[in-house]
């Protein structure tokens, strides 16, 4: 996929923050994240980028 925008819901944890860092690379990612499990710290890097855009919430 290139030059989409995707959604990972979960994207705060271990698999989705690295599912979200790869898809970034060639698309715009959301990330969707209650972060129940999920930490912030995992994604405050991406956050840095433009290409991330993080949503707290339940789906």
């Amino acid at each position: 996929m290139k030059n989409q925008r995707v959604m990972v819901a979960g994207g705060a944890g271990f698999t989705g923050s690295n599912l979200a860092g790869n898809l970034a690379e060639q698309n715009d990612a959301v990330i969707l994240d209650n972060l129940s499990t999920g930490r912030l710290k995992t994604i405050k890097e991406f956050l840095k980028r433009k290409v991330y855009r993080d949503i707290t919430g339940l789906i």
